[in-house]
This record gives structure tokens, C-alpha cells and sequence, in this order.
């Protein structure tokens, strides 16, 4: 009778570690799947910014070319974006500017088209990113050829850093990322990465570049590096640890 008890609870036993083996394994399955749909996901946002037609790679953003187009262009555009259920916002008039401001509800993304003062296209600017897999970003355009960093000391310890794509016209902008705080320097943890912005503008310049993608803490005084790879980024007002 002893013997068969034993063996009920180790049968029991066997019962409840394999039953929790499959539910963890269910569980990890589950968040691979969501990961690689995340993913794509992410990557498909980035192809539709920096690849929108066959004839039409970035700069180019869905037949608009910064420092080519003109308002003609934009009706179209506007037309079509209206057709597609995108939702227009606002209409923000200038002395020397006029912004015209999108929502796109099914990729959460804001965008806004910028023209100068003689209706010439200046600027197309994405916000409300969210992608942390730079990956992506690196498979479609390549890795950059200069990059830019800001380190801010505020309330929290956040960075802008910038990556300057000279071709594409693309400046991709990460906010709020911390250095890591591991090590006794200030190199970025690419870990840490998230594409929150991109500007598509007409400079070849890298320091227009910056000027034209509307970087909110742009200076002048911040260095831009030619690109010697993700791990060499230095975070520029950083202050090592002592």
C-alpha cells in the first residue's frame, strides 16, 4: 500500500512538472511569436517612410522631394491621404513657413510637411515613433555615415542622439536614451536604442542636416562624428563616472 502511494505522488509529481514545462514553453512560444511580429511590424513602418514607391526612395516620400516639390505636388497628396483615411490635423501658417500636420491612426504615427516661404517643400518630419529594433533600421538604409549626440542633465538623465543618412536625406533621431551606467565611460548600450523621429530634408550637408531635420536641442556646438560603428558611439557632455 506504501509502495502505491509512493508512486501516486510521483506520478503526481511528473504530472505537474511536465504540465508547468508546457505551459512555460506555450509562454515563450507565444512571446518569440510577438516579438517577430513586433518586428515586422516595425520594419514594415520603416520601409513605408524610406521606400514609398518603386520611383520614389528617400527622400522622396510618397512623390514629395524635399527641395524639389511644390504645393501642386501636395494637393495630390493631401487627396490621396484623405482617401486612404489618413486624418488631417492642422493647417499652421507662418512668415516664412506653412506646416501641414497628419495623422496616420494605423501606424500611430504623426507627420508633418513643411514648406518655405516660397512654397518650395523643405522638410517631411515623422514622429511618434517607437522602434527598438535597430536592426531594422540598419538592414534597410545600412549603418550611417555620421552620427550626433546631446546629453541633457535634467529631472532624468536622457540623451538625443541623431544618425545622419547623407543620400537618403535622412536624419533618425533616438530620444530618451540612457548611456550606460555600468561602465566608467560614456559609450551608448545599444540596447538602450529606440527611433523616435525621422526627417527626410534636401541638405547634403551633414550640419544642414541637422539644422533642416528641426532637432529640438540642436546646437552648434555639438559634434558631428563620422560613423565608426554602433559600438564606437561616444555620448558628446557625457561625464564619465569616478
Amino acid at each position: 500500500m506504501k509502495q502505491k502511494v509512493v508512486w501516486i505522488t510521483f506520478l503526481s509529481l511528473l504530472l505537474i512538472i511536465g504540465t508547468g514545462l508546457v505551459l512555460a514553453y506555450q509562454i515563450k512560444s507565444k512571446r518569440v511569436a510577438e516579438e517577430k511580429e513586433r518586428v515586422a511590424q516595425e520594419r514594415e513602418l520603416l520601409n513605408q517612410i524610406f521606400f514609398s514607391g518603386a520611383d520614389c526612395t528617400a527622400p522622396c516620400w510618397q512623390g514629395l522631394v524635399p527641395g524639389q516639390s511644390g504645393s501642386n505636388e501636395y494637393r495630390i497628396l493631401a487627396q490621396k491621404l484623405k482617401e486612404d483615411d489618413v486624418t488631417f490635423r492642422s493647417e499652421d501658417i507662418g512668415d516664412d513657413y506653412t506646416v501641414y500636420s497628419w495623422f496616420d491612426s494605423e501606424n500611430e504615427v504623426y507627420f508633418y510637411i513643411y514648406f518655405d516661404v516660397i512654397g518650395q517643400l523643405h522638410t517631411i518630419f515623422f514622429s511618434g515613433l517607437n522602434i527598438t529594433n535597430i536592426g531594422s533600421l540598419f538592414t534597410l538604409l545600412g549603418e550611417p555615415d555620421y552620427y550626433a549626440s546631446k546629453y541633457i542633465q535634467d529631472i532624468e538623465t536622457v540623451i538625443t542622439l541623431e544618425f545622419l543618412y547623407v543620400d537618403e536625406g535622412a536624419v533618425v533621431i533616438f530620444k530618451g536614451v540612457r548611456p550606460n551606467q555600468e561602465t566608467n565611460d560614456c559609450y551608448l548600450d545599444p540596447s538602450n536604442l529606440s527611433i523616435r523621429q525621422v526627417s527626410l530634408v534636401s541638405s547634403s550637408n551633414p550640419l544642414n542636416m541637422l539644422a533642416d531635420s528641426f532637432r529640438k536641442y540642436y546646437s552648434s556646438f555639438d559634434p558631428i562624428q563620422p560613423w565608426a560603428g554602433i559600438e564606437a558611439i561616444r555620448i558628446h557632455g557625457c561625464v564619465p563616472k569616478q
